[in-house]
């Protein structure tokens, strides 16, 4: 039995999709194909297949710039390679952090709040951020599937029917070139090989790179969440206290007191281990980002054909992956402040000294914005979007330049 079937069984439900795709990579998270022991090695097959893939394309590159290709040319096979590359180094990344994220997802299993002991309106709550985040995820990869299968099925298809229907000659073109050690022109086999081999990886990749970074999206969801259950708790905590008059009243207050101080302590601590699990993932997403949306973007706008706009649906994708991160970076950010607002709008004041202190103690811990940090200085924050598509237009006026000026 994977250790995941001991949770709660929603929260459980929002990573169970994501971690079937990082499976699809050999990347067992929660070690649920322990039952397989030769499973836990295939992830040095999947890193060779990235790392052929890699140094192919690249030499498919190398190889038309040593002909002439300009730009505009170039942009499909360089966004190719950038995806190629940046899902290499995610893979490691993840590959090598497995085991802190595998005990953050747990141990923030353990603090979720099943729904005894919550007013019906925080169970709808509750319930609704996910089925919201749930709801993105299946619609996300769904669109997702539609366009990958879209994007490397419909070219081949094209090409089948021309020779083996129209019986017309064709030229067995790939979406993406990359330089092979042998010659596929006049060998059709060989060509459809290449063509599948590429495709699984493109296939591949598009779930990897998307998942992790939805992995740290639904974390924080669940996490934002715990805080807003904890908000709630110290409202109705104050308002017993303002309204108790016997002194058992008081014990029995003060007790469920110390035991939410304690759980904002622990949602603290879980913030800190969330950027220390993922750490790195973010900033990769955010250094190969401008890139992989500059080069399919630059293809849509002045390739102008109708397979240069499915560069443009690719390029909305990121962006649409990475704003949903950073939305909800940003949310469980003010959750946390929230935490401060809350507790100072409940007339503490009126409270008794011993109250005031513990009360002050809340204030400072929650005055202060807490991000979660992807590196030192990386925060998942809307104003960390704002800068990222700043940066991305900067990079595709400068390749927009160069080719006019070419």
């Amino acid at each position: 039995m994977s250790e995941l079937e001991k949770l709660n069984p929603e929260f459980v439900k929002s990573y169970r999709m994501l971690l079937l795709f990082l499976r699809f990579n050999f990347i067992d998270l929660m070690n649920q194909m322990s039952d397989m022991p030769y499973f836990k090695y295939l992830y040095l097959f999947m890193f060779s297949i990235y790392t052929i893939a890699l140094v192919c394309h690249t030499s498919g590159i190398l190889e038309k710039i040593s002909e002439g290709a300009n730009l505009l040319q170039l942009s499909g096979d360089l966004s190719a390679a950038v995806v190629i590359l940046q899902g290499a180094i995610l893979f490691v990344n993840i590959y090598f952090n497995k085991n802190k994220i595998k005990e953050f997802i747990l141990r923030l299993g353990l603090e979720w709040r099943d729904d005894n002991n919550l007013r019906p309106e925080l169970v709808m709550l509750k319930r609704k951020q996910l089925s919201a985040v749930y709801l993105f995820t299946f619609a996300f990869y769904t669109g997702l599937n539609i366009f990958v299968h879209s994007y490397m099925m419909i070219p081949l298809i094209y090409i089948m029917i021309k020779k083996f229907i129209l019986k017309l000659e064709v030229s067995h073109t790939v979406p993406f070139y990359a330089k092979v050690p042998f010659n596929y022109e006049n060998n059709f086999l060989l060509y459809l090989i290449v063509y599948m081999y590429d495709y699984g990886i493109m296939y591949n990749l598009g779930y990897l790179i998307s998942a992790d970074i939805l992995l740290i999206t639904v974390s924080m969801n669940n996490l934002r969440i715990l805080f807003q259950l904890l908000r709630d708790d110290f409202k109705s905590i104050f308002n017993s206290l303002k309204n108790g008059n016997t002194p058992r009243s008081h014990g029995v207050i003060e007790k469920h007191l110390i035991t939410t101080i304690r759980r904002h302590i622990t949602l603290l601590e879980l913030m800190q281990e969330l950027s220390t699990a993922f750490n790195g993932i973010f900033a990769i997403h955010l250094i190969f980002v401008s890139g992989t949306i500059c080069f399919f973007g630059f293809a849509a706008v002045f390739g102008g054909t109708l397979e240069d706009y499915k560069n443009f649906v690719a390029s909305v994708i990121v962006i649409v992956y990475i704003f949903f991160c950073c939305l909800h970076g940003q949310r469980l950010a003010d959750s946390g402040m929230d935490i401060a607002t809350s507790v100072y709008d409940s007339a503490w004041y009126q409270l008794p000294t011993k109250y005031k202190k513990i009360i002050l103690i809340i204030l400072l811990r929650s005055q202060k914005t807490y991000y979660i940090k992807s590196t030192r200085f990386t925060e998942i924050s809307l104003k960390t979007f704002t800068r990222m598509m700043n940066m991305t237009w900067t990079f595709f006026s400068v390749m927009k330049t160069i080719y006019k000026r070419s």
